[in-house]
């Protein structure tokens, strides 16, 4: 017979009894939620990628970019100081898998592996993201990895994120312009908003959705479409048109005309209208940031922070804002409706 057998990712499986674990956890721990965000992080995780040539390999980075562009098209000319970015990576990579799960050597070791890779693969000619990438994973299959949650392509495709965001410092940070994947003009419809209302019923969805708007791989019409709907917008009973329910939106979205476009970094008055919902008491403020650093991890969340562009920070604002709103305990918003008749 031709058909092949289905491929088995033995993360796909751990992932699915994390999240039932984290389930049995709600229910018979109350006492221990804090364990919960970290487990549903874990869920939401895809599974590791195959190998496959470079000529059919799509992106695996996270970062959002213009067109079609694809790894192979990402050079890494950029960055010059190979072994300071090895170190640097080293880092990370270590910092990420001691805040994703637990302290372990292993996590060092991992770490100084991918530094040796990365100097040895630029040193080598090795130039394009897509042929380093390639080689991290191969090369990282052969490091024992048994003690560790992750395999060599795990830690391959955040080695590239990595990469994305190092170039991201490298190139764009002394640009005053916002990126490109900022242009904004992403608008959403009531099939929209019905859509979001559909799939994000479920605590796991909701979390993976900003775990997606941190990283960068969520798809703004989503992201909008949400965030209509925890600004009041709601799709109309006798019409199906979308309208404004003003008994459901917060004060510092009053006087907005229309659904806003949160790609849009250019209009900065949307992160100044987040920003006003969150607590002035610094102790809770700083739950916010926490959150964050769940979703993200605390190393990346702070290398955003201090390097990232507009367009980082705009994400992670998104992420903080929702939580604030309560979006991963009630969808929709408590003391909402999914729909409303016109106010005629």
């Amino acid at each position: 017979s031709d058909e092949k057998a289905p491929v088995f990712h033995p993360r796909g499986s751990m992932a699915r009894a994390a999240a039932a674990l984290a389930l049995v956890v709600a229910l018979a721990l109350p006492t221990a939620t804090a364990l919960i965000p970290r487990l549903l992080r874990f869920a939401a995780r895809r599974p590791p990628p195959r190998p496959v040539q470079p000529s059919t390999r799509q992106s695996l980075s996270t970062q959002p970019r213009a067109g079609d562009e694809t790894l192979q098209d990402v050079t890494l000319e950029h960055l010059t100081e190979v072994k300071e970015d090895g170190r640097w990576l080293n880092s990370m990579v270590t910092k990420w898998l001691d805040d994703e799960f637990t302290a372990m050597d292993v996590h060092g070791e991992i770490g100084a592996e991918v530094e040796r890779i990365y100097v040895a693969e630029r040193k080598a000619g090795t130039n394009d993201l897509t042929g380093l990438l390639l080689a991290m994973g191969a090369k990282l299959e052969q490091l024992d990895m048994h003690d560790a949650y992750v395999n060599g392509w795990d830690v391959a495709n955040n080695v590239a994120d990595y990469l994305m965001v190092r170039m991201q410092r490298e190139t764009c940070a002394c640009s005053a312009q916002p990126p490109e994947d900022c242009a904004g003009k992403i608008t959403v419809g009531p099939k929209d908003v019905k859509k979001a209302l559909r799939e994000y019923d479920n605590d796991l969805a909701r979390y993976k959705l900003a775990v997606e708007i941190a990283d960068g791989s969520a798809d703004w019409r989503m992201v909008n479409a949400v965030c209509a709907v925890m600004v009041g917008f709601r799709v109309c009973e006798s019409d199906g048109s979308l309208i404004r329910d003003k008994s459901c939106t917060p004060e510092e979205w009053a006087d907005l005309e229309g659904v806003p476009d949160m790609s849009d970094c250019r209009d900065v008055s949307l992160d100044e209208r987040m920003e006003r919902a969150f607590p002035v008491d610094p102790e809770l403020r700083e739950g916010l940031d926490m959150y964050a650093k769940t979703v993200i991890g605390e190393g990346l969340y702070a290398f955003l922070n201090e390097h990232g562009n507009q367009g980082d920070r705009r994400r992670l604002c998104i992420v903080r804002w929702l939580h604030q709103l309560s979006f991963q305990e009630a969808w929709p918003p408590v003391g909402s409706i999914p729909s409303v008749p016109r106010d005629d």
